[in-house]
């Protein structure tokens, strides 16, 4: 637990030197970062709970496969996977890239239609799909892009009273995400299997973290 401290501490610390959170917002809204640094810390401790709680779901990750990040913002996930692991990451945002590509000089930026079938060990898509239009379709896309015996891990926030309350507590805006969790969930039975589900963090119904397992009843893309 200490170890998870400092390193929140550090990182909290290094992303409040690197950006200019109140002034850039808006730009950042959708990254995560405002929600690293708040200075609530029990707020921030929760989103942290997030991808610590992400990368234990993932389990044993193998050198020999690469894992994906979608919607990768800075690479926050990225420091908390074993050395050595090939990390490959999707973001949008080219600000955001370029300080990932500083941040994590291993990480290898990819494309969709770049990227071959059935190529990762694990993807991870945290608090990442919620923030698109068409959700179901990237579910499609990167279930093609897991190998046959991999995971997916896939967290996003329940949007109930509880959470809301924290987004206002936080200082967020009412509402930016066109998806819940729950809604993310059933689209993504269409193409792969729950394995297994958490809930948190402290307890509480805030964010659902699970993993999944890609279905052998579904054609490829």
């Amino acid at each position: 637990m200490i170890k998870q401290l400092l390193h929140i501490h550090q990182r909290r610390a290094l992303l409040s030197r690197i950006f200019d959170i109140k002034g850039d917002f808006s730009k950042l809204a959708e990254s995560c970062i405002p929600s690293y640094t708040n200075p609530n810390r029990l707020i921030a401790l929760g989103f942290w709970w997030r991808l610590f709680a992400s990368a234990r779901l993932a389990g044993h990750l193998s050198h020999d496969r690469p894992v994906l990040d979608f919607g990768a913002a800075v690479g926050e996930l990225a420091h908390l996977l074993p050395k050595g692991v090939d990390y490959h990451f999707m973001e949008s945002d080219p600000w955001l890239v370029s300080v990932l590509e500083t941040l994590v000089p291993h990480a290898q930026n990819t494309q969709m239609e770049q990227a071959a079938p059935a190529t990762y060990q694990t993807i991870f898509a945290l608090d990442a799909l919620e923030h698109n239009h068409n959700p179901g379709m990237i579910l499609a896309q990167l279930s093609n892009l897991l190998a046959h015996d991999g995971s997916m891990i896939i967290s996003g926030p329940t949007e109930n009273i509880l959470y809301r309350l924290g987004r206002k507590i936080a200082g967020y805006p009412d509402h930016y995400h066109h998806f819940t969790i729950y809604q993310l969930e059933q689209l993504a039975n269409e193409y792969l299997i729950c394995e297994q589900t958490i809930t948190g963090p402290f307890w509480l119904p805030l964010f659902r973290i699970s993993k999944w397992k890609k279905r052998t009843d579904v054609s490829p893309l």
